[in-house]
């Protein structure tokens, strides 16, 4: 799940990772790009089930970046 904490401590699910190509077990932080987007990693799900690397923007939506295939490109990802 990615969600976000406002000034007052009100919480907002920006985006919930359901199991399959979306991705799986974010188990890293996230970065924040100055428009706004959160990127991550899962080490789970996306199209081998390596994990991806991923984008939420402000809107929740979110978009692969890239899938890991489990050979020489990674796999499983635990770190952001």
């Amino acid at each position: 799940m990615v969600y976000k904490l406002d000034a007052a401590g009100n919480e907002a699910i920006l985006h919930t990772f359901a199991p399959g190509g979306d991705g799986l077990g974010p188990y890293s932080g996230v970065i924040l790009d100055s428009a706004g987007n959160l990127y991550g990693s899962t080490s789970y799900g996306g199209a081998a089930n390596y994990g991806v690397v991923y984008e939420v923007d402000a809107a929740g939506n979110e978009m692969i970046l890239y899938s890991f295939a489990g050979g020489a490109d990674g796999a499983a990802p635990y770190a952001g």
